[in-house]
Parts: structure tokens; sequence; C-alpha cells
């Protein structure tokens, strides 16, 4: 999964300006509408089966109601509460950790390096290079993590993701960009598939579904919040100076989160 989702990273970009560049920005965007449709049909088409009985068969769908749209506080409090179980906990804060590298490198990383007289096809080729080694990463975290324990492999790679895109001021040449732009999309690729897999086996089958739900919504809090953290930063530091603060304050969160899973040790016994 993993692996298969940075094919999107690498062939939009130049597919949805292909298609800005020829028929405009609307038909730019309606091709992402589009393109989000066809995955919400295809995901409607699949069978489906009872997770808790999986020899049960295809399930009966229920007829759909407008109160299925409808929040229910019940089903916030049981996911919030799967944050009381220690590897979901350190697993989610460091795939927020991640996530605000993510949403440094698609806000402000872009306009640093555009400011260096980079040209946007030249950008684009950083950002592919990003996912192409983020795909190659996906492929060895089995084998790699046969030999580090997951946990460790995990908040490693998180944390230098973030600081490859942190130290992105100090990076004077396109090579060196590229260098930086690589490594971080292998540790992204590397960290992922555990991010994701860690989660599902500390749930249980049950529980798994709101384990999910409960990692997405902490990850967009950590995507919303980064561009304005920062941008408060560029106010009073400088767009320079707000790479550094932000790789700063999350090397201390990050091993903040070290300190923890070492004080922890049912959650590195199990990921053993």
């Amino acid at each position: 999964l993993s692996f298969s989702v940075r094919f999107g990273h690498i062939v939009a970009p130049p597919a949805i300006g292909a298609i800005w560049d020829t028929l405009g920005p609307w038909w730019a965007f309606w091709g992402l509408g589009l393109w989000g449709l066809g995955v919400v049909v295809t995901a409607w088409m699949l069978p489906g089966t009872d997770a808790t009985k999986p020899d049960a068969g295809p399930l009966v769908r229920p007829k759909l109601r407008v109160s299925d749209f409808l929040p229910r506080p019940s089903d916030y409090l049981d996911a919030f509460r799967l944050l009381g179980v220690p590897t979901i906990a350190i697993v989610i804060m460091a795939s927020m950790m991640s996530h605000v590298g993510n949403a440094v490198q698609s806000s402000f990383y872009v306009v640093w390096v555009e400011s260096m007289g980079i040209s946007g096809f030249t950008i684009g080729l950083l950002l592919s290079a990003n996912s192409v080694c983020a795909a190659g990463g996906s492929l060895l975290t089995a084998r790699v993590s046969r030999h580090i324990r997951p946990i460790w492999m995990v908040l490693g790679c998180v944390l230098a993701g973030v600081v490859f895109m942190c130290i992105t001021p100090i990076l004077g040449t396109v090579f060196l960009l590229m260098v930086a732009s690589s490594l971080r999309g292998a540790t992204n690729g590397l960290s992922q598939p555990l991010l994701i897999s860690m989660v599902l086996r500390a749930s249980g089958s049950v529980g798994q579904g709101k384990a999910v739900g409960l990692r997405g919504t902490c990850n967009r809090v950590a995507s919303v919040s980064a561009p304005i953290l920062m941008g408060a930063l560029a106010e009073m530091l400088g767009i320079e100076n707000s790479f550094y603060a932000i790789g700063a304050i999350i090397t201390v969160l990050m091993l903040l989160l070290v300190r923890h899973a070492k004080n922890t040790p049912d959650l590195t016994d199990r990921e053993d």
C-alpha cells in the first residue's frame, strides 16, 4: 500500500500541470475531483467482510440513513480512549510529527526553493525524487525491521525526515536539495508502513477502524496547525529561521517520545 500510493505523488503533478496548461485551471480542479470520485465509487463496490467474523462471508449493507452522516460523541470517546494504549499513543504522536514535515514541504519549502531562483520543473523533480525514494523505502521496511526494533525505526526515521526538511535553507545547490529530498522520502517510506501496522496490531481486530480514524484525525490536526505555526514563526524570526525553529521544536518532542518509549518496557517488548 505504502509503495503503491507513491505513484500518485509521482504522476499527479505533471499530469495535472499538463491539464492546466492545455485546458485551464477549471479542468485541472475538475480532474482532481473526478479522480477522488473514482476512489469513492470503487470503495463502494468492495464486497466487504466482517473483521470479527472473517468466515461469515460478505456483509449485507444496511440502508443508508441521514443519521449515519451525523457525528456521535460516543464514537469520538471510544476512539480517543485508544490513546490510553501506549503503542497507539506514541505511534500516533510520531505520525503527527511526520505530517508536520509534510505540511512544511507543501507550503514554505516550495516558497523557499522558488525564491532561490529554481524553476518550477526542477522543483517538480525534487518532489518526484522524494516520492520515488519513498516508494523504494516502503519495500525495504520489512527487511530493515528484522534488524532494528520497529519502534526505534519509526522514531528515528520520523526525526530524520523532519531534519532533512528543516535544513533546507543551508542547502545552496540543486544537488544538495535533491539529496536531502531523496533521503527524506526514503525515511518516510521506511516509517509509514510501520506507523500503520503498529496501530492496527495494537488496536485489535475490533478497534482497527477507530484506530485508523484517530490516526487520520491527528494527522489532519498536525497538517493544519504546522503551516500556521511556521507562518507565525516566519513573521517573528523570518522564513529561514522558521525552518530551524520548527526543526528544534520537533526534535525536542521526538526526544520526549524516545524517553517515553524507553520507560515503557511493554511497548518495546511487543515490537520485538
